[in-house]
């Protein structure tokens, strides 16, 4: 499940590691170009999911969830106190989306992650506005499952106090840096920690 503002190509650098297993590219389809995607999460998965896709698999609460990796992920953004930097992006994107998505792709530490025509600026609006709302906090603490949170020191989008405060009772590991495009910069740091996730849970 990749994040906000991105397409599955996020998971570029990692899958090719993970070749034991079925996967399964689902999320919204906010910039063309990348992998296709499925309907749905398959049931009985583990789901590896990315920034707001992390709250959206969470809210979803799929049937019969093995296991939950967060990168650069949250349960809320707007309840978590990042309401503004939204509206922000909202009225960037009004005014000049591809400049929006540039800036917002350099803040991740990821250049020009596709070319203008790639964008689908009411996907984005719709995604933007779907954060604002979502709120998985009560979902996160229900959550029955083992759970993976990775996130970065530096990251500029989700501060690192934020991750804290949402991955605190789920022993967060943290990577010095690697900004919020972790799944790209740290990719071999992200696949060596899922790996042992997954080891222990997929017994």
């Amino acid at each position: 499940m990749h994040g906000w503002g991105f397409h599955a190509g996020v998971w570029s650098q990692i899958a090719p590691y993970f070749d034991e297993y079925e996967i399964t590219y689902w999320g919204s389809e906010y910039i063309g170009g990348g992998p296709p995607l499925a309907p749905d999460i398959p049931t009985g998965s583990f789901c590896v999911a990315y920034s707001f896709g992390v709250a959206q698999v969470l809210a979803l609460n799929p049937s019969n969830l093995r296991g939950l990796v967060s990168i650069c992920g949250f349960d809320a953004l707007a309840a978590r106190g990042r309401g503004a930097a939204i509206e922000a992006i909202l009225s960037g994107l009004s005014r000049n989306a591809y400049g929006q998505m540039r800036a917002f792709w350099a803040s991740c530490g990821v250049n020009r992650f596709a070319p203008r025509e790639a964008i689908d600026g009411v996907e984005l609006e719709k995604g933007l506005i779907a954060m604002r709302r979502l709120d998985a906090r009560n979902e996160l603490r229900a959550a029955a499952y083992p759970i993976l949170a990775l996130a970065s020191r530096d990251d500029r989008v989700i501060p690192f106090e934020v991750s804290q405060a949402v991955w605190e009772k789920h022993g967060l590991l943290t990577s010095p840096v690697g900004g919020h495009g972790l799944p790209m910069s740290c990719a071999s740091w992200c696949v060596e920690e899922i790996k042992r996730f997954l080891e222990i849970h997929d017994a």
